[in-house]
């Protein structure tokens, strides 16, 4: 009776285990695919309040609620795990902190409630990544859901950026409302050129470096094919020269490195061929010998190093630099700087820049699959806010993710 008794138990158990994994399963693809489907809405999804100091997207609150499913399934595994492993991504969150609170009486309570959400929401991201990346660790067949929503959005983008570039190529329009008045530019829903460069760049380099990864399934295979060549058009129509001269060199390093020297130069001479023959409408923002970009940058990157300098080892605190920052609220760039190395400079000093480089390293050599899109988006940081805005930290996080998992295709 007492054997019989426990093997009823053990079956009881294996029920209970097998049906608790089904509804996660089950919650967690419906949860992300309607995270995904808002993500693609871009800025359409943008929730401003207090004059667009508290932006926030429709897609975070997806996140949020995966998130609270992960925490309230496996507490606090996947952190305690992040900290005996990963050490480098807490000290700079520490640093973050820190620099948040040693000037917390140099402000107003509203002022430090609005740099606390904003720190709030990188925390919110990394802790989100790493608590999905646990789950595909236990149960592989959760990537397809990550993969299967991947794609979804690479198709959805692709249309929309068409629609947008020969439908709506100007957004002069928005100019009052704090957007650059990009004209003939492909800019999609994200409405800035060098933010949809580099999503386009992510997309371009994950199909160039994984299409041969989907061996086993031929539709994704084929859609991968597809899409190598329509988003390097895609980040071709931008006419952001700073990711033109980053994918290029990130391209050539990678075809140098498994000795494949023909296809650096015939790559080299077809870039070069495409930028040349590309049609350019009216409007400097197509002018490829534009300079009043390059006077504004380093104008802003001026700027940032005289903020600097008064706080140079700790900094001033995360997003606070909206209060130094002489200009209008509404403009997007009243946050940050041309730089995301920059933002961490100012906001923590010289000890969260150098965390901030090392976390980088970090994921460069953690990811082997996932290298090259690693150090396209560190390069591109130098120019601009990529790797902090919050699009790049969701798409980033989920190509890493895909890359990363060790799935059996």
């Amino acid at each position: 009776m007492g054997t019989t008794g426990n093997k009823s138990t053990m079956k009881e158990n294996n029920f209970i285990s097998w049906a608790n994994k089904s509804i996660l399963k089950i919650f967690f693809n419906i949860f992300f695919n309607i995270t995904i489907f808002l993500f693609s809405f871009g800025q359409l999804g943008r929730i401003s309040f207090f004059n667009q100091q508290i932006n926030g997207y429709l897609y975070e609150f997806g996140m949020f609620a995966i998130l609270l499913l992960l925490v309230f399934k496996y507490k606090l595994k996947p952190i305690i795990l992040i900290c005996k492993n990963c050490r480098v991504f807490l000290f700079f969150i520490t640093i973050l902190l820190f620099s948040y609170v040693i000037d917390f009486f140099k402000f107003s309570l509203f002022e430090n409630f609005i740099a606390f959400l904003y720190l709030l929401r990188l925390i919110f991201y990394l802790a989100f990544w790493r608590y999905c990346y646990y789950l595909m660790k236990i149960d592989k067949k959760n990537f397809w859901h990550l993969t299967n929503a991947f794609f979804v959005f690479s198709f959805l983008t692709f249309i929309i950026s068409f629609i947008q570039y020969f439908l709506y190529p100007d957004l002069r329009n928005l100019f009052y409302l704090g957007w650059d008045p990009h004209l003939y530019r492909m800019f999609a829903v994200f409405f800035d050129t060098s933010l949809a460069a580099a999503v386009y760049g992510i997309l371009f380099l994950f199909f160039y470096k994984n299409y041969k990864e989907f061996k086993n399934h031929k539709f994704y295979k084929i859609l991968s094919q597809i899409f190598i060549p329509i988003f390097f058009i895609c980040l071709i129509l931008t006419f952001s020269r700073s990711a033109y001269l980053i994918l290029l060199l990130v391209i050539i390093l990678d075809f140098f490195l498994r000795k494949k020297y023909l296809f650096a130069f015939i790559f080299l001479i077809l870039f070069f061929f495409i930028i040349y023959f590309l049609p350019k409408p009216f409007g400097e923002g197509v002018n490829l010998s534009r300079t009043f970009s390059i006077k504004a940058r380093l104008n802003d990157y001026a700027g940032a190093f005289f903020i600097w300098k008064n706080s140079p080892f700790f900094g001033v605190g995360y997003n606070r630099i909206r209060f130094f920052k002489s200009g209008s609220l509404e403009s997007h760039a009243a946050s940050s700087f041309s730089s995301s190395y920059l933002i961490i400079l100012v906001s923590s000093g010289i000890l969260g820049v150098l965390l901030f480089f090392a976390s980088l390293i970090k994921l460069y050599f953690l990811n082997k699959k996932g290298k090259i899109i690693t150090l396209f988006i560190a390069l591109l940081s130098f120019t601009d806010n990529i790797l902090l805005h919050p699009f790049i930290l969701f798409l980033f996080g989920l190509v890493f993710l895909i890359t990363m998992v060790d799935k059996k295709r």
